[in-house]
């Protein structure tokens, strides 16, 4: 668990009602869920990152007109 939380971010909470005379019939129902399970990384998204990377290299400590510049020819062009 999360620290500061009293469940799993995987779990689902039971509805419970306003009224406390009948609050419901799944007020302290919890549903466990299993987190989804990872899945491949495809073509592009390594092509991607590998521009993001190459672009902060290349243009930190650049700004405006200049920055604009050096993204398009270090994340379009590759």
């Amino acid at each position: 668990m999360a620290a500061g939380k009293g469940y799993s971010a995987w779990a689902k909470l039971g509805h419970q009602g306003s009224d406390p005379v009948a609050p419901g019939s799944f007020g302290g129902w919890i549903k466990m869920r299993k987190p989804p399970g990872a899945y491949p990384t495809t073509d592009i998204q390594h092509k991607i990152g590998a521009g993001g990377r190459a672009m902060g290299v290349a243009c930190k400590g650049k700004s405006g007109a200049e920055f604009r510049k050096c993204r398009h020819e270090n994340v379009f062009h590759k």
